[in-house]
């Protein structure tokens, strides 16, 4: 290693396109197993020292990609609630929104993770490295629930909270298909309402709830 090798492969990473925030991450890696290093070998010190002179690439600051309360309503109500899994597709809509989850944390729910019967009713939603939290749910969204679960979960019995039956057994939803619903609503929900951009994704969504919590105080 050395200040010019570094520079050297970042010179590489942008002739492949790497983004800056990529370059970066690559950069602080090397220069933390240095530092490991250098902690047991006194020659490494100095080069560790020299390798933290070469300067970080500039990232751009993307402006945050949200919905206007518009394009958020009309997404919502897009599923036609005629059959069973259009009913199921729009509370799975209505959960992403009102619990700002990931999309990973939204296929995960099972029906022991809703707290619905406590004065103040919540979720528990299980995220990045196994860490639980409890998010609070919206009246509107308990009265939600509570007409899908006696319709999808009338024997109250253990499973995914959405779900697909495979051989009439409740099979968990994918991410993939968690995302595909939203792609399918929002296309939907753009003949008729201009705001709905292109390109919306679940997290999309999840930035929408906490720009719409910001706005709200």
């Amino acid at each position: 290693f050395s200040r010019e090798n570094i520079k050297d492969f970042i010179g590489w990473l942008k002739e492949k396109r790497y983004a800056p925030k990529t370059i970066n991450l690559k950069l602080t890696a090397i220069r933390s197993f240095l530092k490991y290093c250098s902690d047991e070998d006194f020659e490494l010190r100095g080069i560790y020292a020299d390798v933290c002179t070469v300067k970080k690439q500039k990232e751009e600051k993307r402006p945050i990609e949200y919905l206007q309360p518009g394009a958020t309503a009309a997404i919502l109500s897009t599923n036609d609630i005629s059959t069973s899994k259009h009913r199921r597709n729009r509370m799975m809509l209505i959960m992403l929104y009102d619990t700002g989850a990931r999309v990973q944390e939204l296929a995960d729910l099972n029906l022991r993770s809703l707290h619905l019967d406590v004065a103040n009713p919540f979720v528990t939603l299980i995220g990045k490295g196994r860490k639980s939290r409890n998010v609070p749910l919206l009246k509107k969204t308990v009265q939600h629930l509570e007409v899908y679960l006696k319709e999808f979960h009338p024997n109250e019995e253990e499973n995914p909270l959405f779900y697909s039956l495979l051989d009439g057994t409740p099979h968990r939803l994918s991410t993939d298909s968690i995302s595909l619903v939203l792609k399918t609503a929002a296309e939907k929900a753009r003949e008729s309402c201009d705001e709905v951009p292109k390109g919306v994704h679940c997290h999309m969504i999840r930035k929408t709830k906490a720009m719409d919590l910001y706005k709200n105080g």
